[in-house]
């Protein structure tokens, strides 16, 4: 079944360009209807919901000049890359050492690793968030227009690297959450401390909310 661009375009209920500012406001306005723009050639699809707030994706449907779909394609949307992006520029610059004397102390390789554990699952747990997300909007998106979704090999995507994933952060998640208590708070880098708890909680609490989600499906 050829999917016309005129199918597609009924799907948006607000049109909007898609931009830094588009994205913004309708986080700031708490958008939740599906929106997206037109052009002679594509049409791109994006709704965000309450939980994921920016980090959802932007589906853009390719068109030929009989104006059926040829290809689907889907990224990030620029605000959230912007955010994702900058706070990881700024927790970079943040653990940076500003002074020589912090890189003789007897203990800068253990929290050296402590900071780069934390990057890691600050990473993984967008990536996760991003990535459930999509799947939720595309079958939402494809359901609507009749299009079936294939997926290779389910079992081992859903299941072996879940499975690698969580054996390795779960215990970078406890080795960071021990550091917090035991290294930084004792030796005063509250804010460090706080980062960490707060990121590594966030990543334990979000990937059980998704591992009950699979169980009700």
């Amino acid at each position: 079944m050829e999917i016309t661009k005129k199918e597609v375009e009924q799907l948006i209920h607000l049109k909007k360009e898609n931009s830094f500012w588009t994205h913004l406001s309708g986080i700031l306005g708490n958008n939740l209807f599906v929106s997206g723009s037109v052009s002679s050639t594509e049409v791109q699809l994006w709704q965000r919901n309450q939980w994921t707030m920016s980090l959802y994706a932007v589906f853009t449907f390719s068109f030929n000049a009989q104006h059926h779909l040829i290809d689907i394609k889907t990224e990030l949307n620029i605000f959230g890359k912007i955010l994702v992006y900058g706070i990881f520029a700024v927790l970079v610059f943040f653990f940076i050492p500003k002074d020589m004397a912090s890189f003789q102390q007897n203990n800068f390789w253990i929290f050296t690793c402590i900071k780069v554990i934390f990057l890691s699952i600050y990473v993984i747990l967008c990536k996760v968030l991003y990535e459930s997300e999509k799947r939720i909007q595309r079958k939402a998106i494809f359901e609507k227009l009749a299009i079936e979704i294939t997926e290779e090999n389910p079992i081992k995507e859903t299941s072996l690297f879940s499975i690698f994933i969580r054996i390795l952060t779960y215990p970078l998640g406890l080795m960071t959450l021990y550091a917090c208590v035991f290294h930084f708070f004792p030796n005063q880098k509250y804010i460090y401390g706080t980062l960490g708890i707060v990121v590594v909680s966030a990543y334990f609490i979000t990937d059980i909310i998704l591992l009950f989600r699979k169980k009700k499906r």
